[in-house]
């Protein structure tokens, strides 16, 4: 090979070389920049949580509806930040030390994550206190749930025509002025509308009616020996004497099938107290 063919080929291998390092720094150029417009969106989303955070001038309803919105938001940017570990990993040293680095990130989203879910719990737990009931976290969470769905207008007050929603998810076939009734009942305020603290304080006392009615079925099933009707004698067993006769009054009576009066029907009584 000549000297003149040598330098060409030299020539030749020099600038394959360098178009090779101008690919591959064009190719960290973008990768870096890839990351860092996701980098940039996992920090607009750490600012809107901690915004959500911040419940200290909030009422507890609000509080616990913030808080649940912070974790959700968390929830929901997991998934990137694991994308975001995968673009990471492509970027060179030199590109690295130019961007936010990664642990520093996926850490902080760790921290903000465990810190989300701690103030929804205390939230939760605040208004469970102010409720002064025995109800669980997880029923409390299930209330805060139903109220979510049923918000149409995601403003955090359920309309007359949301609540008529509810009421028929619960198993109910309210009329439009029986619904009204109640809600006119659960409005404290007088609002037209009905907040999570007064959604809250309904769903407990139709839950502690669910439980008095199971409990008083129950007792009617036991001194009734699970007949379908119960005597006055054996009404006597578990009623006192100033409500005996109030309930008899109401309890409809129960026939044979000759149309004798056997008893009373204390099931048909039961289903029109509590539903």
């Amino acid at each position: 090979m000549s000297q003149y063919e040598q330098t060409v080929q030299e020539s030749v291998s020099k600038k394959s070389e360098l178009e090779s390092q101008v690919d591959y720094q064009k190719e960290q150029a973008s990768a870096t920049s890839d990351y860092d417009k996701d980098a940039q969106a996992l920090n607009a989303t750490f600012d809107s949580v901690r915004a959500l955070l911040s419940v200290q001038n909030d009422s507890l309803e609000v509080a616990v509806s913030k808080t649940t919105d912070a974790v959700a938001q968390c929830l929901a940017e997991k998934d990137n930040v694991s994308a975001l570990e995968s673009k990471w990993v492509l970027l060179d040293e030199a590109h690295r030390s130019s961007t936010v680095i990664y642990e520093t990130l996926a850490a902080g989203f760790n921290a903000l994550s465990e810190n989300a879910n701690l103030a929804k719990d205390n939230a939760l737990k605040e208004l469970l206190s102010k409720s002064e009931s025995n109800i669980s976290t997880e029923d409390l969470k299930e209330f805060r749930d139903t109220f979510d769905f049923f918000d149409k207008q995601k403003d955090g007050h359920l309309s007359p025509l949301d609540f008529y929603g509810v009421l028929t998810a619960l198993g109910e076939t309210p009329t439009e002025d029986s619904a009204a009734r109640v809600f006119a009942t659960i409005d404290h305020d007088g609002s037209g509308q009905i907040n999570f603290d007064e959604f809250s304080k309904f769903m407990i006392a139709r839950r502690k009616d669910s439980d008095t009615q199971s409990q008083l079925t129950d007792s009617f099933n036991a001194v009734s020996g699970g007949s379908d009707f119960i005597t006055e004698d054996q009404l006597k067993l578990i009623l006192p004497a100033d409500q005996l006769s109030q309930v008899i009054s109401k309890m409809p009576v129960y026939l044979g099938s000759d149309g004798t009066p056997l008893g009373f029907d204390f099931k048909a009584w039961l289903s029109a107290a509590y539903n």
